[in-house]
């Protein structure tokens, strides 16, 4: 391990400022999971029926329930 590597230290420290540090990849990656399946909503709803819409709503419904 490299000396000039951060750390975050869950236990001591200023809480919400590392609560804040940890959260934040998970925030991104359910941001970008919204706009996936926002696109894919859009393409899905230019070029196909309303039925393979609904089936692309359902779809992004269970992916973001992980």
């Amino acid at each position: 391990m490299d000396n000039n590597e951060k750390k975050l230290d869950l236990l001591n420290g200023d809480v919400k400022k590392v609560l804040i540090l940890f959260a934040l990849p998970f925030v991104y990656a359910n941001i970008l999971q919204a706009l996936y399946g926002a696109v894919d909503l859009f393409v899905i709803g230019r070029f196909c029926d309303s039925s393979a819409v609904s089936a692309v709503g359902i779809g992004t419904e269970i992916m973001e329930l992980k």
